[in-house]
């Protein structure tokens, strides 16, 4: 089973050494009230890389995987309903 509670899971390791040092942990706003100021940029960035024209950030994977249930679920429910 894949624990969502921990970032290891995607494989992403680093050495504490190799990432600079920054100057506070948070931008003091919950994720949930706000997307960072550098997320528009890593979403240009990310759709640059992948050679789309547009991408999108989630707070986290899990919440990723959340609201894209919640789309599914959505779409199931108005092809039933014949929309």
């Amino acid at each position: 089973m894949i624990d969502f509670t921990s970032s290891l899971y995607l494989g992403m390791r680093h050495g504490s050494a190799s990432v600079p040092p920054w100057a506070q942990l948070t931008t003091g706003v919950p994720a949930a009230l706000a997307s960072p100021p550098v997320a528009g940029a890593v979403a240009g960035e990310l759709a640059r890389v992948m050679g789309v024209e547009a991408a999108s950030m989630a707070a986290s994977t899990i919440h990723a995987f959340w609201d894209l249930f919640v789309v599914v679920a959505g779409n199931e429910a108005r092809t039933a309903a014949g929309s």
